[in-house]
C-alpha cells in the first residue's frame, strides 16, 4: 500500500492511497457479480429505472437500488447495496476468500501507531455511473474518525480511454485527478474531501465497489450513523455494535466474524480434485484418461468463452453462456497459476510422431524411385495417407503451426526429388 503521487512523485494527501488487489479478489468479485445477477441490474439502472427500488436476485440475494440524490439533473449514478444481512455477509465471504484480510491489514498499517487494529466492513455499495455533470465535494465520515475509518474503492468495469474518475482536494486546496485502474484499489480516509469527476460515457458505464471500513466501537458509533447513506444497515447503534469486528490484528487468522467460504465452495469439490490431480501430473507427465478429458473440456470452455469459435456459435449462444458459467474467472486464475495451457497445438505430440513415421516411408520411396507418386497398388496405406495430406494441407485451409511445418516438409521433399531428376 502506497501513497498516491503525481508525475513529480509528490503525494496528494497523507490519507490517500493505492493498493494492488490480492491476486484472487478481482476474478472472484467478477464471478460474484455475474452469479448474483448484478450484471443485468447494472444495465437496468442505465435504462432510467425509478429512483428507488428493491430487487430479488437469483438465490438468496436481495439488493436495494437508489439513484444518488442531490446531483445534477443529467447525472446518472446508482447505488446498489445489500438489502439484508444475509446478502451483505455473502458478499463479504467472497471478498474474504479473495484476500480481504490482506487489504484490511494494509489499512491497519496506514492507520498509524496507536490505532486499535480492528475493522468492521459496515457498508458495501456498487456504484454505477454513465453521466456525472456536477462536482459534489464532501467527506464520507466525521473528520474526528480520520485515522479509524476508510473508504475502499474497487474498480470493476472502467470505460476505456476515459478521463479521471475521482477528484480529490489536497491540503493546499489544489484539485487532484485520480484515475481508476483494474486490479488496483483506491483508499482514502474520513477527512479526505473528494467528488466523483465530471464524465459522460454515452452508452457505456463504469462500475466500482465501495466498502466503508472502520473501527465501529461504542465510543464512535454515534458519529458513524449520520453518514450511513444506504437503507442497510439500519441507523442503529445497537445493531452495528452487535456485528462485532470483521478483522482483528490480534486474531491468529485476522479475518473474524465473516461466514466462512472455502475454495471448494467456489470451485466445486470435483473440479478441485481434478486440479490437484493436474498439479501432480504436470510434474510426472503421466495423465489419466479422465484427467485428459477434463483438460479438454476446460480448453473447450475457454475457446467458447473467448469467442474463438464465434463463426460456429453466436455471441449470445447457450454454448457460450454455459462455457462462461463452467470456466469461471476464479477457476481460470487457478489453472493459469499451475501453468495450464488453454490453447495447444492438437497436431503435436503422439499424432505428430505417427505422422513422421509415414513421412519417413514416403521419403524412402522417393529416394528409391526418384518421385513421390505412390500408387495404390504399390502401397495402399501410404497412398491413402498421401492423398489425405494433399487434402488436409491445402493452402485454402487454416492450418496450425504443426501442419504448416508438415506442408513445408512435404514440399521440400518433392523439390529434392525434382532436383535429383534434373541433375
Amino acid at each position: 500500500m502506497e501513497l498516491l503521487r503525481d508525475e513529480h512523485h509528490v503525494h496528494h494527501h497523507e490519507r490517500l492511497f493505492k493498493l494492488s488487489l490480492p491476486p484472487y479478489m478481482f476474478p472472484i468479485l467478477l464471478d460474484y457479480v455475474d452469479r448474483a445477477g448484478l450484471r443485468e441490474l447494472f444495465g437496468q439502472c442505465m435504462l432510467k429505472q425509478p429512483r428507488s427500488f428493491t430487487v430479488e436476485a437469483p438465490g438468496t440475494f436481495r439488493w436495494n437500488v437508489r439513484k444518488r440524490p442531490l446531483v445534477g439533473p443529467n447525472s446518472n449514478m446508482y447505488w446498489i447495496s445489500p438489502a439484508n444481512l444475509e446478502t451483505h455477509n455473502n458478499l463479504l465471504s467472497h471478498l474474504a476468500v479473495g484476500g480481504l484480510g490482506a487489504v484490511l491489514s494494509a489499512l491497519h498499517s496506514a492507520s498509524g501507531v496507536g490505532v486499535i487494529g480492528k475493522f468492521t466492513v459496515f457498508q458495501a455499495t456498487f456504484l454505477v455511473v454513465s453521466s456525472y455533470t456536477e462536482l459534489q465535494f464532501h467527506v464520507d465520515f466525521d473528520e474526528a474518525l480520520a485515522r479509524k475509518f476508510w473508504t475502499v474503492i474497487v474498480p470493476i468495469d472502467v470505460v476505456s480511454g476515459s478521463p479521471s474518475e475521482l477528484i480529490v482536494q489536497s491540503h493546499s486546496q489544489r484539485l487532484v485527478e485520480v484515475k481508476y485502474r483494474l486490479g488496483e484499489v483506491v483508499i482514502f480516509g474520513a477527512d479526505v474531501v473528494h467528488s466523483t469527476a465530471i464524465v459522460e460515457y454515452g452508452s457505456s458505464y463504469r462500475v466500482c465497489l465501495s466498502l466503508c471500513v472502520g473501527d465501529v466501537c461504542v465510543h464512535d458509533v454515534h458519529l458513524v450513523l449520520p453518514d450511513i447513506t444506504q437503507q442497510f444497515p439500519p441507523k442503529s447503534c445497537d445493531y452495528l455494535l452487535s456485528w462485532g469486528h470483521h478483522w482483528s490484528s490480534t486474531s491468529p487468522l485476522q479475518v473474524v466474524n465473516i461466514p466462512e467460504l472455502s475454495d471448494a465452495a467456489l470451485l466445486g469439490m470435483h473440479w478441485m480434485s481434478m486440479l490437484c490431480e493436474l498439479k501432480q501430473s504436470i510434474s510426472s507427465q503421466d495423465y489419466s484418461q479422465q484427467l485428459l478429458q477434463w483438460m479438454a473440456y476446460q480448453r473447450y470452455c475457454y475457446s467458447l468463452k473467448y469467442r474463438r469459435d464465434i463463426s460456429l456459435y453466436g455471441s449470445s449462444s447457450d454454448f457460450v453462456r454455459r462455457a462462461s458459467r463452467s470456466l469461471t474467472r476464479f477457476r481460470e486464475t487457478k489453472l493459469v497459476e499451475v501453468g495450464f495451457q488453454f490453447v495447444v497445438d492438437r497436431d503435436a505430440g503422439r499424432k505428430h510422431h505417427r505422422w513422421l513415421v509415414m513421412f519417413r516411408e514416403l521419403s524412402d520411396f522417393c529416394k528409391a524411385y526418384g518421385h513421390c507418386n505412390v500408387t495404390k497398388k504399390y502401397d495402399r496405406r501410404l497412398y491413402f495417407w498421401l492423398q489425405h495430406q494433399k487434402r488436409q494441407l491445402s493452402e485454402s485451409v487454416q492450418l496450425s503451426n504443426t501442419k504448416v511445418h508438415r506442408r513445408d516438409m512435404l514440399i521440400n521433399l518433392v523439390l529434392v526429388c525434382l532436383c535429383n531428376i534434373i541433375s
